[in-house]
């Protein structure tokens, strides 16, 4: 990581400016770097939620419990869900390029290489519909 926001550390340990600004501060260099950690919670009379980049996790027994998943802490959940975006995007590139290889050996009427690329393909697609339904 390169850029960090120098002026506002040095400022803050010298004491210049307070927790709240440095932590301010410090949250808008994230997101300029493209990090967003932004959680949000929300409470009803049926529980308590928290929701990381449109997935909702309920709190139960002081455990984050998501569809089919669970985790120990915010942390936890939020590179739980981090991880399984990042997934799901490899595998469906995956099935994009055998799909492509598929294609052009077709033009080529190499047909046995076309079904193992079709049969390549649609194993991506299915190892992506896995890592989907973590959160769907």
């Amino acid at each position: 990581m390169k850029n960090y926001p120098k002026a506002a550390i040095e400022n803050y340990r010298a004491g210049k400016i307070s927790r709240r600004e440095f932590m301010a501060q410090f949250s808008q260099w994230q997101k300029s770097q493209g990090m967003s950690f932004d959680t949000k919670g929300t409470a009803d009379k049926n529980g308590t939620y928290l929701t990381y980049r449109g997935i909702t996790a309920k709190i139960e027994n002081g455990k984050l419990r998501w569809n089919k998943a669970t985790a120990a802490d915010l942390f936890t959940f939020q590179r739980q869900v981090d991880y399984a975006i990042n997934q799901e995007l490899q595998e469906i590139t995956n099935a994009c390029y055998y799909s492509d290889k598929a294609y052009n050996a077709s033009r080529a009427n190499d047909y046995e290489a076309r079904a193992e690329y079709d049969k390549k393909k649609f194993y991506f697609l299915e190892r992506a519909k896995k890592w989907a339904a973590l959160w769907n």
